[in-house]
C-alpha cells in the first residue's frame, strides 16, 4: 500500500470516529462509572490496558485494525476490578488501531491507539 493511500485511510478513520473518547477518559454505562486507560499511547511493542471502577460492567475488549480485523480479544467478564493487562503487539504493523469496549448491552466506547513502529 502506498503512503498516499495509507494517509487517506488514516484521515478517513479519524473523521469517521470523531466521537471517540480520548485515552484515560472516564465514562459510564447504566450509571456505573469506570475508567479505562491504554498506555502508552502511541505505543511501540507493549500496550497496557487498565480498568478501574466499582462494578465490573465491561464484558470484553476487542482491538482491531482500522479495517475491522481483530488483533486481540480480552474476556474480562466476572473478573474483580482493577484489571491490568499487558499485550505484546510486536507482530503488528505501524498504524491506527481501535480498542472497543463492550458491555452485555453492546459497544460502550472506542479508543484510538497508534502503533509507532
Amino acid at each position: 500500500m502506498n503512503k498516499k493511500l495509507q494517509s487517506i485511510i488514516v484521515i478517513i478513520a479519524f473523521l469517521s470516529f470523531g466521537n471517540v473518547l480520548s485515552a484515560g477518559a472516564q465514562t459510564h454505562s447504566d450509571s456505573v462509572a469506570y475508567t479505562l486507560s491504554t498506555t502508552p499511547n502511541p505505543f511501540d511493542d507493549r500496550l497496557e490496558i487498565r480498568i478501574k471502577g466499582n462494578t465490573p460492567v465491561i464484558k470484553y475488549i476487542k482491538i482491531t485494525d482500522i479495517i475491522g480485523k481483530e488483533v486481540a480479544f480480552l474476556d474480562v467478564a466476572d473478573r474483580p476490578l482493577p484489571i491490568n493487562y499487558y499485550l505484546d503487539f510486536s507482530g503488528l504493523k505501524q498504524g491506527l488501531y481501535l480498542c472497543n469496549v463492550y458491555s452485555e448491552k453492546g459497544l460502550i466506547e472506542t479508543k484510538r491507539l497508534y502503533r509507532n513502529k
